[in-house]
């Protein structure tokens, strides 16, 4: 990720990158759908 630098383990799931080192997931550019 951005955030904690290359080499950090990020889940891909279908519509966002969770970063397992800070906790932080990054939401795609697309509408949230429910």
């Amino acid at each position: 990720s951005d955030e904690c630098g290359a080499g950090v383990f990020t889940a891909s799931h279908f519509d966002r990158h969770y970063c397992g080192k800070c906790c932080l997931t990054y939401g795609f550019n697309k509408p949230e759908v429910t």
